[in-house]
């Protein structure tokens, strides 16, 4: 019995140090295996090192996952423990300089200088998420240089062209939002005129829910909240396609009077959409 016992104890031994040199001999390939808790943006956080900004962080997911796809699919949320993933060699600085778009060349529209925002805006997303801010959703934070030429600042984030709803968020920023009484809250936005959303939504986060969504166009997302409530207030027909419009709301119609925001989703049904300056304008 002894004999059997030792003879089970080294086999699980000599298992547990097989799968140590695999996952060892893995990682020196530039690739790694997923452990409990991980996520795209925790991964790539740890391979950037200290002191990486949300963009930054942002732009390694798209890369990990980019080199992934096959593995992962079209969701970067849904990775499990003991996936074999592959890594970038090394941390990359997103291009400052726009990349050449495979699209068709931007239109007058696209090119022509944007209007200043109103003066007593408080951009509160602007190139960037807020400090501290983490990203999530069914398509990733995709930061855009160009095509459009962003309203504000030197960047845009833009959202996948597909059907059906699908969204990019962020939440936990350091540096909340905070809302007073006659506030309206705004963000711009560009609809793609080649593949026209037939929703438009914009929801924020007050640290305990994301009951507060106001939306434009169709109502198709309608597995989040009530209609015609602060957690799903109808604002009107779908802004025009192929130039920058602002989406207003008042603070009180979504709940958010005397809150702190410290998250906001860019939800569509279908279509694609690029998403600039947002904030509050003061009541």
């Amino acid at each position: 019995m002894r004999r059997i016992l030792a003879g089970g104890v080294v086999a699980l031994v000599m298992a547990a140090l097989v799968v140590a040199m695999e996952a060892t001999a893995f990682a020196a390939k530039g690739e790694l295996v997923v452990e409990p808790g991980d996520s795209l943006w925790s991964i790539s956080e740890e391979h950037i090192g200290p002191g990486a900004t949300p963009e930054r962080i942002a732009y390694e997911v798209q890369r990990i996952f980019e080199l992934n796809r096959d593995q992962i699919g079209e969701n970067p949320n849904l990775i499990f423990p003991g996936q074999k993933l592959l890594k970038p060699a090394a941390p990359e600085e997103p291009a400052e300089e726009p990349a050449v778009s495979s699209r068709e060349p931007p239109t007058e529209a696209q090119t022509s200088v944007s209007p200043p925002p109103v003066s007593d805006d408080v951009a509160w997303v602007d190139d960037e998420p807020p400090e501290g801010a983490r990203v999530s959703g069914n398509e990733l934070w995709k930061t855009v240089y160009a095509d459009p030429t962003p309203f504000s600042g030197t960047r845009a984030h833009q959202s996948d062209a597909r059907d059906g709803y699908h969204h990019h968020e962020f939440t936990g920023a350091s540096a909340p939002l905070s809302v007073n009484r006659g506030d309206r809250l705004f963000a711009y936005v560009y609809l793609d005129p080649a593949t026209v959303p037939e929703e438009v939504m914009l929801a924020w986060n007050d640290g305990s829910s994301w009951e507060h969504r106001a939306y434009w166009g169709a109502d198709k997302i309608v597995h989040v909240g009530k209609e015609g409530t602060e957690s799903r207030r109808y604002m009107g027909p779908l802004p025009p396609a192929g130039e920058w419009v602002r989406l207003e709301v008042s603070a009180s119609e979504v709940g958010l009077e005397d809150r702190e925001v410290n998250g906001m989703a860019f939800p569509l049904y279908g279509g694609r959409a690029t998403w600039d300056v947002a904030g509050k304008a003061a009541g």
